[in-house]
Parts: C-alpha cells; sequence; structure tokens
C-alpha cells in the first residue's frame, strides 16, 4: 500500500520535539497539528472539513472540547490521547469502541485506578498480541497510541505516527514505546541520577516528566539556576501528573514546594480525595507556590490581553492549585514558536518572593520586620480603621499582644490614641506641615521612581504631574502614615485620589482599575519595602485598594501595578471570611496568602421606626373587633406601606414584616481570636438550626412535623412561623442546660459541632503566626456559615 496516511493531530501538548518529529515521518505520513488553544479561533466549518480531510484523528484536550463538540466525526477513527473530556466516549479505532463508564473522569483514590488501568491496557496488548486481528487487535493497537504520548519526547512521538501508519496499512515499522518511571528525581544539570543532598535552605520542586517533561524543561532550568545562584539548595522532582503525592513525598525537610503542574495535585486531572493532599503538606509544613503556567496560551496573547490568563490556564494553573493551599499566580512561563519558554522578568519576581517567604522561616522572629496596613475609607478621622465587621484597633493590640509574646520586638500602646494625635488619617483639614510622621525624601523618592519602567512613569505623570506630586508632600519630602512600634509599624494606605475632591469619586476609585496610584500611593509601598524593610506586608480587615489598581486581571506583568508596589514583600492579607469574590481578586492581583477572620455573632434584625410601628398595626388590625375600627387601621397600615413601597396586602405585609424581623445579621464587630460568649452560642445554634443539612432536618421543620404541619405549607404563615421559632428557643435553652429530646438530638447536636468549630477564633491568631514563619496554610471555604457549614 503507497497512498499517504493523513493524521489530524489535536494536541494540548507544544514543544520542539512533536514538530520535528512530525517533518521527520513525512515520507509516510502528512500531519495536520493544531494546538488546543488555537481551536476558539477556528470556525466550526474549517474544523469539519479538516475531520473529513482526515484518515485518522489523534486527540489531547483538556476539559470542555469547545468546537469538538459541534463536529461530526461519523464513522472516522478517533484517539482520545487523555481523558477527562466528552470525546471520550466518542473514541474508536477499527472495531474497537470505548466502554461507556471510560468517559467518568473522577474518582478519591487516582493511584488505584492509575494501576487498575494500566492493568487492563497489559491485558488488552497480550490479548492483541496472542490473538492479532479484530476487536483484540484494534483495542491494542489503540492503548499503545496512549502509552507512546504518555511518555513523550521525540522517539515516542515519531514512533507513534509510525505505528498508526502501520495501523491504517503502511508496511513501516515502530520501535516499542520508551519507558520512563513514574515519579523521581530529576536536576537539569545532574540529568536523572541526581540525589538531593543536606543543605539548608532548601526548595522543593515537583515537575513534569513524561508527556509534559519537555514543556517544564525550560522554565526549571532558570528557576534552578535562579535559587542555586543564591545559594538555595534545590531538589526538583518529577511526576507523570498523577501520583504527583509520591514524588512529594520524596521531599524530606523542604522550605518550600514549588510546583509546575497544573490541576490539583492528588491524581492531577483524573481527581482524587484533596483529604490527602492537605495532610501531606501539614505534615511537610511547608509552603506550597503554584506560579501561573501558561503551557496553553502564547506569551504574545497574554501580553495583549487586560485578562491576562487566558479561561484555560487560570482554572487549571490557578483555581485548583488555590484549593490545596497554593500561592502566587505569577506568570512564569508561556508558549513562543511552538515551544514553552520561561519569562525572564516573572521568574525573578516568582523566585524573589519564594526566597523572600523562605527567609522568614531562617530569620529569628526578634529581627523580623512587619508592617501592618490599615485604611481610612472614606477618609476622615470618623472612619479610621474601618474594615468590614472587624473591630481593628481591639484586634491590632491582640495582634501586638501575640507578636511580643512570640517574640517579636514591638512596642504595645493604644495605636488609635496615637495614630489620632500624630493626625496619621487622610485628613481633610490638616495642612501637611501639622501632621508627624515619616516623610519619603524627594530625592529618595526620585531615585526610586527613576527604577520604574518608562510606561508606568509616563502613567503617574500623565495622570497626576511630575514627581513628586501635590498630594500630601512638603518641604521635607511625601508623608507617609505611619507610626514604628519598634520592629513594627502601624499604617494607614493612603487614598486613591486627593482627598479634598468629591466623596463620590473618593468612594468609586476603591474600585477603580483605570488609573495609576498617585505619587504619595507609590511612595507609601516604596518606604514599607525600601526603608522600613518589611520582611512582611499584612494588610487587615477587608478590604484596602492594592489589589484593585491598574493591570491585568490575573497572570500580572512587570506593568501591572499591584505586582510594582507589593515587589518580593511578603504579603497575608486579613480578610471577611463571606467574602469570598474580591477575597479571591487579592490573593490573585497582590500575591496575598489569604487568612479569613471570622464574623461578629450573630443576632435577628428586629424591626425599627416605621417597620415596627408596621408591625403594632398589624397586630392592632389583627385584634380589632369593631369592623369601622378595623377599616380604619386596614387604611392607616396601608398607607405605611406606600410609603415604604411595599404591597397593599396584609397577609403578604405580615409575612414579609416577619422575614425582616426574623433575618441573620451580625451583631457588632469581631475582634481577632476571640471565642464567642455563652449567650452568642445558644443564638449561633439556633440559627444555625433553621436550615435543613442534607440528611439533616432543621430543628423548625421537625417541630411543625410533630405538629401534624407540612413545614413548606406554613413556612410563609408568620404567626405559626413565629410559634415555631419560640419554641425551637425554649429548646436550644433545654439543650444548652443538658436537657436535650431525643427526637431533636441529632439535629443540635450537628448544630453545635458546627457552631463550636467556627465560634472557636484562636485559628485566627495561629493561622497569622505560622505565615509570618513562613509555613503552609491550609486553603478553606468561605461564605456564610448559617447557609454553608463548611465556611
Amino acid at each position: 500500500m503507497n497512498r499517504r496516511i493523513k493524521i489530524l493531530l489535536i494536541s494540548t501538548i507544544v514543544n520542539k520535539s512533536l514538530k520535528k518529529a512530525i517533518e521527520n515521518v513525512s515520507e509516510f505520513c502528512d500531519v495536520k497539528l493544531i494546538y488546543s488553544y488555537d481551536l476558539p479561533k477556528l470556525e466550526i466549518k474549517e474544523m469539519q472539513s479538516f475531520v473529513d480531510w482526515a484518515d485518522i484523528i489523534v486527540i489531547d484536550v483538556r476539559g470542555d472540547p469547545g468546537i469538538l463538540n459541534e463536529i461530526d466525526f461519523g464513522e472516522k477513527d478517533l484517539i482520545c490521547l487523555v481523558g477527562g473530556s466528552s470525546l471520550v466516549a466518542k473514541a474508536k479505532l477499527g472495531k474497537f469502541r470505548m466502554p461507556a463508564k471510560a468517559a467518568s473522569s473522577f474518582v478519591s483514590d487516582p493511584v488505584s485506578l492509575k494501576k487498575r488501568i494500566e492493568s487492563i491496557q497489559k491485558a488488552i496488548e497480550m490479548a492483541g498480541k496472542i490473538l492479532p486481528f479484530g476487536v483484540l487487535k484494534d483495542a491494542r493497537d489503540y492503548v499503545k497510541t496512549l502509552r507512546y504520548w504518555a511518555k513523550g519526547g521525540y522517539g515516542n512521538y515519531r514512533n507513534m505516527f509510525l505505528h498508526l501508519c502501520r495501523v491504517k496499512g503502511l508496511d513501516v515499522k515502530a520501535a516499542e514505546p520508551e519507558e520512563f518511571p513514574e515519579f523521581g528525581f530529576y536536576h537539569p544539570a545532574y540529568g536523572f541520577d541526581f540525589r538531593p543532598i543536606a543543605k539548608k535552605p532548601k526548595i522543593g520542586i515537583v515537575f513534569y516528566g513524561g508527556m509534559h517533561f519537555e514543556q517544564c524543561q525550560k522554565t526549571l532550568e532558570e528557576i534552578v539556576k535562579w535559587f542555586e545562584g543564591k545559594n538555595i539548595s534545590v531538589t526538583p522532582v518529577y511526576s507523570d501528573g498523577i501520583l504527583n503525592l509520591n514524588a512529594i513525598e520524596l521531599l524530606n525537610d523542604v522550605d518550600a514546594i514549588v510546583s509546575l503542574l497544573w490541576f490539583r495535585l492528588n491524581g492531577g486531572p483524573m481527581g482524587g480525595d484533596p483529604r490527602k493532599t492537605i495532610e501531606l503538606l501539614k505534615g511537610k509544613r511547608a509552603k506550597l507556590f503554584t506560579p501561573a503556567l501558561m503551557f496553553n496560551q502564547k506569551l504574545s496573547d497574554w501580553e495583549r490581553e487586560q485578562r491576562g490568563l487566558n479561561i484555560v490556564n487560570l482554572f487549571a494553573s490557578v483555581t485548583l492549585p488555590e484549593m490545596d493551599g497554593a500561592v502566587e499566580p505569577v506568570p512564569v512561563c508561556g508558549i513562543c514558536e511552538d515551544e514553552v519558554v520561561p519569562i525572564a522578568d516573572r521568574i525573578e519576581r516568582f523566585c524573589g518572593r519564594v526566597e523572600r517567604w523562605v527567609s522568614l522561616r531562617q530569620k529569628p522572629n526578634s529581627e523580623k520586620r512587619v508592617a501592618i496596613v490599615i485604611y481610612d475609607y472614606p477618609p476622615g478621622e470618623e472612619n479610621l480603621g474601618n474594615a468590614a465587621y472587624l473591630d481593628t484597633f481591639e484586634s491590632l493590640r491582640v495582634i501586638l499582644g501575640r507578636l511580643k509574646d512570640e517574640g517579636y520586638r514591638v512596642e504595645k500602646t493604644n495605636v488609635k490614641e496615637l495614630l489620632l494625635e500624630k493626625k496619621l488619617f487622610n485628613p481633610k483639614l490638616f495642612s501637611e506641615k501639622a501632621i508627624e510622621c515619616p516623610r519619603l525624601s524627594k530625592s529618595d523618592y526620585l531615585r526610586f521612581f527613576r527604577e520604574l519602567p518608562e510606561e508606568l512613569r509616563k502613567e503617574i505623570v500623565e495622570s497626576f504631574g511630575e514627581p513628586p506630586g501635590d498630594i500630601m508632600v512638603d518641604g521635607s519630602g511625601i508623608l507617609i502614615p505611619a507610626v514604628t512600634l519598634g520592629n513594627v509599624v502601624i499604617a494607614v494606605q493612603p487614598s486613591r485620589r486627593r482627598v479634598l475632591e468629591n466623596s463620590e469619586d473618593l468612594l468609586s476609585a476603591v474600585h477603580d482599575k483605570t488609573k495609576p496610584p498617585h505619587h504619595q500611593y507609590l511612595a507609601f509601598y516604596l518606604w514599607l519595602g525600601k526603608v522600613f524593610k518589611a520582611d512582611a506586608i499584612i494588610h487587615l480587615g477587608t478590604h484596602g485598594t492594592l489589589e484593585f489598581m491598574k493591570g491585568k486581571e490575573c497572570g500580572l506583568s512587570s506593568k501591572c501595578w499591584p505586582d510594582v508596589l507589593i515587589s518580593s514583600v511578603p504579603h497575608i492579607y486579613v480578610y471577611h471570611v463571606t467574602n469570598v469574590s474580591e477575597a479571591t481578586i487579592a490573593k490573585r492581583r497582590s500575591y496575598a496568602t489569604l487568612l479569613s477572620y471570622n464574623s461578629p455573632p450573630y443576632t435577628t434584625a428586629e424591626l425599627y421606626d416605621e417597620y415596627a410601628r408596621l408591625e403594632e398595626l398589624i397586630e392592632d388590625f389583627r385584634a380589632e373587633k369593631n369592623p369601622a375600627r378595623a377599616d380604619a387601621v386596614k387604611a392607616k397600615i396601608f398607607e405605611l406601606a406606600e410609603k415604604l413601597g411595599m404591597e397593599k396586602d396584609i397577609e403578604k405585609l405580615e409575612a414579609r414584616i416577619y422575614e425582616y424581623k426574623r433575618s441573620i445579621i451580625p451583631k457588632g464587630l469581631h475582634i481577632l481570636g476571640k471565642r464567642y460568649e455563652a449567650n452568642e452560642m445558644k443564638d449561633f445554634v439556633l440559627f444555625l438550626s433553621r436550615y435543613d443539612r442534607a440528611e439533616i432536618k432543621s430543628l423548625h421543620r421537625i417541630i411543625a412535623e410533630k405538629k401534624g404541619l407540612k413545614f413548606e405549607e406554613i413556612s410563609g404563615d408568620p404567626r405559626k412561623m413565629r410559634e415555631i421559632d419560640e419554641e425551637a428557643k425554649r429548646i436550644v435553652e433545654e439543650f444548652f442546660s443538658g436537657k436535650t429530646r431525643a427526637e431533636f438530638e441529632k439535629t443540635l447536636n450537628y448544630c453545635k459541632e458546627i457552631a463550636d468549630n467556627f465560634s472557636n477564633n484562636a485559628t485566627e491568631l495561629e493561622n497569622l503566626i505560622r505565615a509570618l514563619n513562613g509555613e503552609y496554610i491550609e486553603s478553606s471555604v468561605g461564605g456564610d456559615v448559617t447557609r454553608n457549614p463548611e465556611a
């Protein structure tokens, strides 16, 4: 048979070896190579023409195959080189068709599944050898194609194409797949014979072997070279992308772990029980760093796009690793001319930040210098220390006390009084000379300013004039609103705009991503990093403005302002647990290690002013026996309801008013590390017990059913719900006094366990100390705990 074989290859893998292999087999076949990142650019008609042209289609796409879902593959031979996409169900070769169960993508134990798959593959190959015809032969050929691809490298790629030519009838020979270990040690300078040395500090690096080895290689070389150039020992280990935890177990006594892997660690794209990852990392106590890895995105697209990372890279390289506790998504590599190459200045930023985090593990607490940043929005004395649901100054008192206990050199004082005395808030009325604080000299600021890229300098000058500008500047320099208490500085983040501007402009400026920082704002962070020489910056409370500065959404470049401002200083952000969306922005755009703080104790909203009056009128209406007087009260009810923008319907009004009254709201402000009081715990359990939780019935449902009522039918009836609420409160009181009725025990014990875990806020301070020690911080679910007990 002399005809040429036409192969359509759609590949997530991008490397020079693949292109070289395609060129080498051109005598036997034509290979049309489409990279998966180019699929969104193709029209369906164009893609269909490629499929119709091919004799055999070989696909490696991860996740949603996009346009390929719209393609008619007919009876074409289709080999899915990796699992995890809907195309697996359409896979076939000759008489072999992929079983329907193969499309399943999540398993709890990827190691055992991998072994089972390999066992099945070996059995298929053996059967195909013994009976080399029909479906067994085709199944064997299918499996062998997967093995070539999984192990990667020029030789395997070349032999895979020759193997497919042979499958399609050409008289060619293909060598057996070259096998490589699933995980082990590898060093760019010493190869696979490398063994780690006992030297500190030490950084472990886990990266891809097998099919993605070449994609990682150049980036790995640059990262290793950077760390070793700083006299930091490096232990690199590779994994096949599935047995990642086995590879990480080889990393003994490391100060940090850098992961050059996509997906979550346990099982990679196959998925696996995340608890195994968390327990392993907690045991290592080493912080997990996962830079953004643009294995599937051109550098030119990243540089051009305001969003930064495309959706595939964002999900696989940032979102999923974050669930394992990974931080610092600095983009360190991307595609350029058919290979994945490192980004020099981003390698510098990423490695510099990792080095600074590792130094926190080495430096004695007595020598560490810590900057704690608080806010003043809207600007003015009355808003000093504003943060969502947080008593900032009482929390500061607790933090400073704990730092002193841990050996930090810190002076304890009444921080709020000191800041007000020195007028260290974003003042509206005082002249700069009246404010007692450090100054960054104009000469120092100009020296720092000139180190910025020309494009960034131009942005500031166009918006705020030549340096040092005219915001918070006097003859001595640029004002830095900060007080130094030993090795700890308490600093007030500057306003985004001039304080005397319109207050609406000041509020809108908080989230303004179109403007650069003004000169004082830039000077503030330069002073913290270069003059005070902070070993770590803590932003205390939700939220500041650093993370909303101009720049890419995720995968920041050296021209993005959050990257410039935080620079290489380790960043800890103490953020309210319910605000997940903005916390994620802070984590990704300002390279923050997030520490959640709890909500204050909960209470019911109750009613006030005209709403309380409306409730009274409805009660009067219900009690009134005289029809004429009842009509008069009803008229007053409707008049007040109209004023409040509510419906003119007594039943609906009563239900709405009671809904408002029993709404759960935070009470007061939270203090870091403070546990709920006994009465607050009772209320919390009562509120938690309102909701059904899977197989756990709500307390209110159980009470209703005991009365012979259907809960769904009476939940909108305020009079019946009031009775049930009152009975629920009595039952919770009895529970806390040790008298629990059997029918309520399961629900109340469940709610009490959640309340105990949630209200014991000691971990807030413990995690702060762990973060300042450069240790691993476990990720957690955010949100409202009354709705989501896992928060």
